[in-house]
């Protein structure tokens, strides 16, 4: 009899221990869980943070803020706020130089006047003026001794650049002559701009 209570009293007491390292042992899943989640909440918002940092970056430099150009027009002076996007293609004669606009812009100096069309007179060269106005070199291309083009709107088809805009197909605009020396820079370039613009796209899904 004694022996069969010494034996109920010791499993009675092998239960409890079990019970107890069991409610550690879920104490410490559970301890484990939490620091689980904290580590995975940390590094998805790490994650979207460094995403949404380079998605901002790419941002700026495929919108670029407007650029200030001061010119003259008929011996005045105007001054022009110009985004890159609204340049489809710059020409040059001479000292002169003729940007050629997707759209009509103000003038925002002196007498009100809009164009699509802005003429600079300076003793700049052509791809130093080019430079001034897209500093980062990620939108204007020079592709001819005499012509600079926003890669956006163009594509190569063998020897021309065919403009991508279905409002300019049918002017003089529509289909530029391209240097033998400049094609592969074009391409090159033109490559690199449709990846980063792919790759800001693909980004801003993740955050969106």
């Amino acid at each position: 009899m004694n022996k069969r209570v010494s034996k109920e009293k010791l499993l009675e007491a092998e239960n409890k221990k079990l019970i107890n390292e069991l409610a550690e042992a879920n104490l410490a899943i559970e301890q484990l869980r939490d620091q689980v989640n904290e580590l995975t909440n940390n590094f998805t918002l790490n994650l979207y943070t460094a995403i949404e940092q380079i998605t901002n970056d790419y941002s700026i430099i495929l919108n670029p803020p407007p650029v200030n150009l001061t010119t003259a027009y008929k011996g005045k002076h105007e001054e022009f706020s110009l985004k890159l996007s609204d340049i489809v293609c710059i020409t040059c004669k001479g000292k002169v130089k003729t940007i050629r606009l997707i759209k009509s812009v103000e003038n925002t100096k002196g007498k009100y006047r809009e164009t699509d069309s802005i003429v600079v007179d300076n003793n700049s060269g052509l791809e130093k003026f080019r430079h001034s106005l897209d500093s980062i070199s990620y939108h204007l291309i020079q592709v001819s001794r005499n012509t600079v083009v926003n890669m956006k709107y163009y594509d190569l088809r063998g020897d021309f650049l065919e403009t991508t805009l279905d409002n300019l197909s049918k002017t003089d605009l529509a289909r530029i002559e391209v240097s033998g020396s400049q094609i592969d820079n074009f391409i090159i370039r033109k490559q690199q701009l449709d990846k980063l613009i792919s790759l800001q796209k693909t980004l801003t899904r993740y955050i969106d």
